[in-house]
């Protein structure tokens, strides 16, 4: 029944029928046992991401990734990237108004290479690291 309620939930979340279509699409090729936690996955990515990051291209390349614990890192990471809690229970208020206030959209870049070297949980560390170090530097996110 909770699957249900919060695939009911997301439906009733203000996605494009694209969006939703291509989230279903996901969660149907994938093994019953990990609908639910990839459900979890499709909430919090649409909960968190600016408007102009395509959160569904992100969500099929993530569910694609087989480790949990490179998923986890992905999340982890966008997290911090984009400022937001790790449920999205736990959300700034106004996280695309702050984007469009000056953060510089030029951090989809970043965020979207996460999923991409996500198969390769050393590389993706290696990734990660060099993005904290780059978040120390520039803890705004306002470079290239």
């Amino acid at each position: 029944p909770a699957f249900c309620d919060d695939l009911c939930e997301l439906a009733h979340s203000g996605l494009t029928r694209t969006d939703w279509r291509s989230a279903l699409k996901v969660l149907e090729q994938l093994p019953l046992g990990q609908r639910e936690r990839a459900l979890r996955h499709a909430h919090w990515l649409w909960a968190v991401f600016p408007a102009w990051l395509p959160w569904v291209h992100v969500f099929e390349k993530i569910e694609s990734v087989q480790s949990k614990e490179a998923q986890e890192l992905v999340f982890r990471s966008m997290a911090r990237l984009l400022r937001a809690g790790g449920e999205p229970d736990h959300l700034r208020v106004g996280l695309d108004e702050d984007y469009a206030a000056g953060a510089n959209p030029a951090i989809s870049r970043w965020v979207l290479w996460l999923p991409e070297v996500a198969r390769d949980l050393q590389f993706l560390e290696v990734v990660v690291e060099a993005y904290d170090m780059l978040l120390e530097a520039d803890p705004d996110v306002k470079t290239d």
